[in-house]
């Protein structure tokens, strides 16, 4: 057997079968690792949010698909404007509900969304309310109606979701009015 870096290095069977079997450990251990992450985070309660306004009216749809498996309670349904990014104490936007077809004065808020289940929320907004004034325009100009955000805040009230609105145009007309699973219409 000659010396230095020529020097041939023999590896006997037990010792390659030892890393191939702590190779193969670990190879396990990895997949079962994010299999658990996996489970854990769709146990939890993921709403998504989807809304749509029609161009010709203030009348919105708010889809809230629950896509965990674990329950979770919805707080608040807000509409906000580009001014909360600036100022967070600036009053939202106020509309109304539209429940069985009709407004209503009753907001349905918080409720429950089960794991897979999903909700439809109906909301009318006035273009004309003072709520839609831009703070920060001199000329007391409002926002328009395709700037506003739905805010979804949901769990124990430290987690919320905002998302722009898309707007359907005419004449596609929206159909239907609110459903929440488990809550009387």
């Amino acid at each position: 057997m000659t010396e230095g870096p020529s020097a041939a290095i023999t590896v006997d069977s037990a010792t390659s079968a030892a890393w191939v079997g702590a190779a193969g450990t670990w190879v396990v251990g990895g997949i079962a690792a994010l299999i658990a992450i996996m489970q854990y985070l769709s146990s939890k309660f993921r709403p998504k949010v989807t809304a749509f306004r029609e161009e010709t009216s203030g009348r919105l749809v708010v889809q809230i698909d629950n896509r965990g498996s674990g329950a979770g309670v919805v707080q608040a349904v807000s509409l906000t404007t580009p001014a909360h990014l600036l100022r967070p104490d600036v009053q939202e936007v106020l509309y109304q509900w539209e429940i069985a077809g009709e407004v209503s004065e009753s907001r349905p808020v918080p409720f429950g969304l089960d794991g897979g289940a999903s909700a439809q929320l109906f909301l009318r907004i006035d273009p004309t309310d003072n709520s839609l004034m831009n703070p920060f325009d001199p000329a007391g100009n409002r926002y328009p109606l395709d700037a506003v955000r739905v805010r979804l805040d949901y769990g124990a009230g430290e987690r919320s979701r905002c998302i722009a609105m898309e707007v359907v145009r005419a004449p596609v007309h929206i159909e239907g009015t609110t459903y929440i699973p488990g809550c009387p219409d």
